[in-house]
Parts: structure tokens; sequence; C-alpha cells
């Protein structure tokens, strides 16, 4: 069971729903990260063990005109994060915009600012003063928590983000079937 634990005054909205914490249909979240973080598409492998990166830049999206789409960005990062099974901590102003994927939990504290996608196998957590934007789509294999002290966060779904950085990869194969005639 999947749930996710607002506290503060967070704003996590979109179109269709944003949140859908009891999901009918299985995603298998490991198998989404095995695609894409293949060679040669990830631009920025790291292999960590229960580690904080601060002042992180991989890319910096632009401010844009409405809450549905609040950001743009023209650049295409993958940036991947195998965490032998701990987790990563991303704190300090860190910003970026292609798709973040975590083997692992996540950990957002301070300000923070996405465009494009983010998937976890574990748990994310949001806490810490400064804003948190997120504009695209995130996915969790397990819990997510959006626990603010002296801060805010804005995660809106936005289609246009997730096409705008998964439109220039190459085809992923998800079923092969034969048919035989």
């Amino acid at each position: 069971m999947k749930t996710v634990a607002k506290n503060g005054n967070p704003t996590v909205n979109g179109e269709p729903a944003a949140i859908v914490e009891h999901s009918p249909m299985d995603i298998d979240v490991q198998k989404m990260i095995d695609e894409f973080k293949k060679p040669p598409r990830v631009t920025d492998p790291y292999n960590v063990n229960s580690a904080t990166y601060t002042g992180m830049h991989w890319g910096i999206p632009d401010p844009g005109g409405t809450q549905q789409c609040a950001t743009s960005c023209s650049e295409h990062r993958i940036v991947y994060f195998n965490t032998n099974h701990s987790y990563v901590k991303l704190a300090g102003g860190s910003t970026g915009c292609g798709m973040l994927l975590v083997e692992g939990d996540l950990e957002v504290e301070g300000a923070f600012n996405w465009y494009g996608v983010i998937l976890v196998t574990g748990s994310i957590t949001f806490t810490g003063g400064g804003g948190k934007n997120v504009t695209g789509a995130i996915l969790a294999g397990a819990t997510s928590a959006i626990d603010l002290v002296g801060g805010d966060a804005n995660i809106v779904y936005c289609s246009k983000a997730v096409r705008d950085q998964t439109n220039y990869m190459p085809l992923v194969t998800l079923r092969w079937a034969e048919i035989f005639g």
C-alpha cells in the first residue's frame, strides 16, 4: 500500500489527479529505472551509500507563467543514483532537468527545483525550509512524505514536462509478442 503524507501547506496538483495513492495498476518502478539507466542514456551516474549532495546543478529550470506548467527547460539529463539500498539526500539549492532515477530512498531538504520525471524505488521525503518545486511527474515505489518545516513545496503534474524530457530518447521495448500467421 502506497501512501502520501502531507504536513504543512504543500501544493500538489495537476490534471488528471496528481496523487494516486492506491492505484489498481501495479507499476514496476524498478523495471522502469532498469530500462532508463542503461548506457549510454545516463549522463550523470552516482554509486553512493547514505550520501548528501548540496547545491548540485543538472540543468536549471526556467520559471514559467502558470502553475500547471510552472517551469521549462531545454536541457535533457538522466541522473542516476544507485544507493546500495540506502538513501541519497539532495540539499541546499539542487536543480535539474530531465530524469532523476534513484534506486533506494530520496530525501529532498531545503531549496530544490526539478523539471521532468523523478523515479524512486524506495520512499521520497521532502523536508526543511526553502522552496521545493517539481514540474513533471514523481513515481515512488514506497511511500512519499511532504513534511515541511519553514518552507513550501509546489509539485505540479505536467504532461508537457514529461514529454519534453522523454521524447528525445530512443524507443524502449516494454513487451514483445511474436505473431504467427
